[in-house]
């Protein structure tokens, strides 16, 4: 049997159900062609009893491992899902596999893998909910997406027949040979740089950008590889880099690269020769006719606005079908950006497969799984006069959709998740899971003529139990969930804040065309008065500052109390935690937490801060509606209040686990109180407290490492300030 080209062959795919040693011999079979078969599992351990001499032959990989799979080719691959269904685990195997190779998913009983526990869904469960608090419903749902796709299922016996093996797959050619897309897109790229290259050379440069999106399996990065080699062949004048999350994810990229290359021998390696890391590239700017920017979508927007500040042209490359890095949301916020702030400015796609044929039943199966196609409805265009209210206009209803109604709301879910990784950055396949089978989260839909407007997904936390609570403050216990309960414990030493029952707003979001008309205000509102009808204390969120994010939910009557120390890897921003009181006892305790909250940021915005935007930092210290409060924490009966808790805070950093990062205003206003006593012990405390974070000289008390000086100032608060 010949070899066959996987791009004109379909995928294979199949669910075997029977003893873990009988579905890897099925497999083994099946795949006696195929080249270095990859096996998976969320446990490698249940490999290690199996006697099969052809384990030995084959990669190994923990599903927490596998993003390190993407980028590169596999023939075929075995994923055990009896301890534990991931959907981010098939969706980042799914996408390596060639066309002519299969993806084999194996469990052991179906009925009993349906009700058992399930290592997966566990980290999904709030304390304190198990497995036993949770319905499959995620695997439900996966089970019902592959009987609707027709996905082959083998029930493995004792007289089950061993299957064909499938044919072997070509080796790729040496030459290149780009599909007709590739080639356009190929010289657009070409056609870019040139004219990048021509502007240089006179005094009317402008702004330019491409953007080049593609599902996952269409050539993008060969694609790219290809245009750069030939653009080095054509004028040894052209300037051109690449810059990317890593150099593992410019892999494929390198490899057209040189096998593009006349003489690929005699040239340095891509990553020393053309391939800078996107801090270098701040830091450090380089005179480039082009930059290229492969994967942007992993990396943080913040950092891209930079090297669009930089350079003047520059190409974007990022895979668009909703989970690559910074999900969905990302191309559209992005690609909004680069048309405000370009003179030059297009778009290419690849939407032609070429690791696999057109109609792929597997990448049909996962984009039926993980809603990756689901569309928006863009039909409802609701315009209102701003003397009218909402109301008066259409008629808005408001759903909740709790974990035990999602079976008979698939339309919802398919909406409701699209309309999320549409806005949101980080949103993972597994997000569905979380929704779906997690019995403290719960989706709120608001709805004009029986059309999705506006969507929330709310997370119930709190009431810890006391002791829980006071070793979260010791930092001793994290236990799952509870963002914001325990960050008030944790970070702001705030003991009661344990008590008490919030409605974290997890996402939100409104249809793009319908944003900023008050339909996300409208759903907060609606779900305030749920709250307040079931006694709820709190409505509260977590999210990357920005200005107008902040504004959003001043507005909306949320309150700041905590701003985190480091910017998140994703957004590039800090974050910021809100809380919205729902009853009276609420409101005190929120006007409380604001107190110590902005007398902290009034001492830490400047020293710790300094990188930070003047309009931001000017959002994060709005009182809201407690107007006094600037002037309250000035009081002598507030400094008593924070010089009591000063010392408790301290003492949680002295004696517990407190980090050193949340306790640096209390430091400062102690070692103030104390600053008569010049004496050496001091001497340490002082340089910690009264310089910027990153710029205090811990050496000269011979302090070399992290731990080192954690360890000093824990010892030094102790004996002197407590």
């Amino acid at each position: 049997m010949s070899d066959i080209n996987p791009a004109h062959h379909h995928r294979h795919f199949v669910l075997l159900e029977g003893d873990l040693d009988a579905c890897l011999d099925h497999f083994f079979s099946l795949t006696e062609n195929l080249c270095q078969p990859i096996l998976a599992a969320p446990d490698l351990d249940i490999f290690h009893a199996i006697k099969n001499p052809q384990l030995e032959t084959c990669t190994k990989i923990a599903n927490k491992k596998l993003k390190q799979v993407l980028g590169q080719s596999h023939e075929a691959v075995f994923l055990d899902i009896e301890a534990g269904l991931s959907a981010s685990a098939i969706s980042l195997i799914a996408g390596t596999i060639k066309g002519g190779g299969v993806l084999a998913l194996a469990l052991r009983d179906l009925k009993h893998w349906l009700n058992s526990i399930d290592q997966e869904q566990a980290r999904y469960l709030p304390w304190p909910l198990t497995s036993a608090d949770a319905k499959p419903n995620f695997k439900e749902y996966f089970l019902a997406k592959l009987k609707l796709n027709k996905i082959q299922h083998i029930k493995l016996g004792t007289f089950t027949s061993a299957p064909h093996a499938l044919a072997s797959i070509q080796k790729g050619p040496k030459d290149l040979i780009p599909s007709k897309e590739q080639n356009q897109l190929i010289e657009a790229i070409k056609t870019f740089a040139i004219k990048a290259n021509e502007q240089r050379k006179t005094s009317l440069e402008n702004k330019s950008a491409s953007f080049v999106l593609a599902h996952r399996g269409r050539g993008k990065s060969t694609a790219l590889g290809i245009a750069l080699a030939q653009l080095n062949q054509m004028s040894a004048e052209m300037s051109v880099a690449i810059t990317g999350p890593n150099k593992a994810a410019i892999a494929q990229l390198e490899k057209s690269y040189f096998q593009t290359l006349d003489n690929s021998s005699k040239t340095e390696n891509l990553a020393h020769n053309l391939f800078f890391s996107p801090d270098s590239l701040i830091h450090s700017p380089k005179k480039l006719d082009v930059l290229i920017v492969d994967e942007a979508a992993a990396l943080p927007l913040p950092m891209l606005t930079s090297l669009f500040g930089i350079y003047k042209h520059l190409i974007f490359s990022s895979t668009n079908h909703g989970y690559e890095g910074s999900g969905r949301g990302f191309g559209i916020k992005f690609i909004d950006y680069l048309k405000q702030e370009s003179q030059r400015f297009n778009t290419l796609t690849l939407s032609e497969p070429i690791r696999w044929r057109e109609g792929d039943a597997l990448e049909a199966f996962i984009s039926d799984l993980l809603l990756i196609k689901a569309q928006t409805n863009e039909e409802i265009t609701p315009h209102h006069n701003r003397h009218h209210s909402l109301e008066q206009t259409h008629t808005l209803n408001l759903e909740k959709i709790s974990q035990s109604d999602w079976q008979v709301n698939q339309q919802a879910l398919l909406q409701c998740f699209s309309l999320l990784v549409s806005a949101h950055y980080q949103t993972s396949p597994d997000d569905i899971r979380w929704i779906l089978d997690d019995p403290s989260v719960s989706t709120w839909i608001l709805k004009a003529e029986n059309q999705l407007i506006s969507t929330s997904v709310i997370s119930e936390e709190g009431q810890l139990d006391p002791s829980l609570a006071l070793a979260v403050a010791q930092g001793i216990r994290r236990p799952r969930g509870h963002l914001l309960p325990q960050s008030l414990l944790a970070h702001e030493g705030h003991l009661d804040a344990g008590d008490y029952r919030y409605w974290r707003i997890s996402r939100i979001a409104s249809q793009s065309h319908l944003q900023k008309q008050g339909y996300a205000s409208e759903l907060l509102t609606k779900i305030g008065q749920a709250g307040t009808e079931n006694r709820v204390d709190f409505l509260s969120t977590s999210f990357a500052a920005t200005f107008d994010v902040v504004n959003f939910w001043q507005k909306n009557g949320f309150i700041c109390v905590r701003l985190g120390t480091s910017r998140d890897q994703a957004s590039g921003c800090y974050s910021v935690m809100m809380l919205k009181p729902l009853n009276a006892k609420a409101e005190k305790l929120s006007r409380l937490y604001q107190a110590f909250y902005l007398s902290n940021l009034k001492q830490n915005l400047d020293r710790d801060y300094p990188d930070i935007e003047q309009k931001l930092a000017q959002a994060l210290v709005q009182t809201g509606p407690n107007k006094d409060q600037l002037d309250y924490i000035e009081t002598a009966s507030f400094k008593a209040i924070e010089a009591e808790k000063d010392q408790h805070d301290l003492k949680l950093f002295a004696h517990h686990h407190r980090p050193y990062e949340t306790i640096r205003a209390q430091l400062y206003r102690s070692v103030i109180a104390k600053e008569k006593d010049q004496s050496k012990e001091m001497a340490l405390l002082r340089e910690a407290a009264l310089n910027p974070l990153k710029e205090a000289n811990f050496t000269q008390f011979k302090l070399h490492s992290k731990k080192a000086i954690d360890k000093a100032l824990r010892q030094s608060v102790s004996l002197h300030l407590l």
